[in-house]
């Protein structure tokens, strides 16, 4: 065996290659909380969520899971989009519960925005979305990231808030 030649970071756990080299890492596990609240007004243009950016191994499935706490105009409605490593694929289900009814959203492609709020939120309210599903890449590492806009553009604020999460998790 092959150990690490300094201490590791607060919170860091031993990991093993298969090939009896140690070293520290998360064990896998990328937990992100968003810090600062953001807000898209009057654009339906996909933006990079100013928290949300992992970065992803060739050839491995991981289990994405998050909350996002968030709120849109009854009109402007809010889209999202899961980018991938090139040729990865995933299935997440962004599930948005609303005091008068529930919507589920299923997200199939990287290459696609999806509206999670068709249902129409209103301004007035403030939702929550659960996201839950799988990415598998290929042979490309790469980035994984959350990318929002309004689905129709609008003057009413479409915003993500402080203290929502993601935590993207490796399976296998």
């Amino acid at each position: 065996y092959t150990l690490p030649t300094s201490q590791g970071a607060a919170g860091s756990i031993l990991t093993n290659d298969g090939s009896g080299n140690l070293s520290w890492g998360n064990g896998g596990v990328s937990f992100i909380q968003k810090s600062t609240t953001q807000s898209v007004t009057s654009s339906t243009t996909l933006v990079d969520d100013n928290a949300f950016t992992f970065t992803l191994a060739a050839n491995k499935t991981y289990e994405v899971t998050g909350v996002l706490r968030m709120d849109c105009g009854s009109t402007g409605h809010m889209k999202v989009q899961f980018v991938a490593p090139t040729s990865s694929t995933e299935f997440i289900t962004a599930f948005v519960n609303r005091s008068a009814q529930d919507d589920v959203t299923y997200i199939l492609s990287p290459t696609t925005s999806y509206d999670i709020s068709s249902l129409g939120a209103t301004s007035s309210t403030t939702d929550m979305v659960e996201v839950k599903g799988i990415v598998t890449t290929s042979s490309t590492s790469g980035t994984f990231k959350l990318q929002w806009a309004q689905q129709t553009s609008n003057s009413t604020s479409t915003t993500v808030y402080s203290g929502s999460y993601i935590k993207v998790t490796l399976v296998q």
